[in-house]
């Protein structure tokens, strides 16, 4: 396991089209997030959530997870992102969102493995930028501080102006084949087709 790579999950958002804490929404009998603090324990020997309230992710207790507050918790993503990187001691982070239970363990150690000459890394899916999961370095505190006073800005954005290494769907085929890391939960209806998605 790389030491100056930790796992990041972005669990401080408001779930508001959601109605409630998303985070724990049952997914295959588990919350949704279990599904990924599972994985990134596996894959790295720290394991951060950046949440409002860590009282509220008990389920987690078991996972040896580390948690810190949002500190800018208006500004999710940008500030989920600001926050693990000043709070933690690891050089960069592989985040991703605490919705997104189908992620490939392929594709995160694709962007685990991005050069060192890369402050950042995410993929482009049917011709998208996806910035989570993402990979981002210490190096791009500096400017997530000025984004983040600015209005508008987000996750994309930064990935432009950091110059991010992106990598194209024929790179992540092999690992993700059908983009499964990229679906994510903002309503009871996208849960929904995720769980007929899963039973085909």
């Amino acid at each position: 396991m790389n030491k100056d790579i930790c796992g990041v999950i972005l669990a401080g958002g408001r779930s508001s089209r959601f109605g409630s804490n998303k985070a724990l929404a049952l997914f295959e009998n588990k919350p949704l997030i279990v599904h990924i603090a599972g994985l990134f324990r596996e894959i790295f020997e720290e394991v951060v959530v950046v949440s409002r309230d860590a009282a509220e992710l008990d389920v987690l207790k078991n996972f040896e997870l580390r948690f810190i507050s949002d500190l800018l918790p208006d500004f999710h993503p940008l500030g989920g992102l600001y926050s693990a990187l000043s709070q933690i001691k690891a050089g960069a982070i592989v985040a991703t969102a605490c919705d997104t239970p189908k992620i490939q363990r392929g594709l995160i150690e694709i962007l685990r493995d991005t050069p060192l000459a890369y402050a950042g890394a995410a993929c482009r899916y049917n011709g998208v930028v996806q910035p989570l999961p993402g990979l981002y370095r210490k190096n791009l505190l500096g400017l997530l501080e000025l984004m983040i006073r600015e209005e508008g800005a987000g996750l994309a954005d930064l990935c432009v102006r950091a110059r991010a290494r992106i990598y194209l769907e024929p790179e992540i085929r092999s690992a993700d084949a059908e983009g499964l890391s990229f679906l994510d939960v903002d309503t009871f209806e996208d849960l929904r087709k995720m769980e007929s998605h899963a039973s085909i």
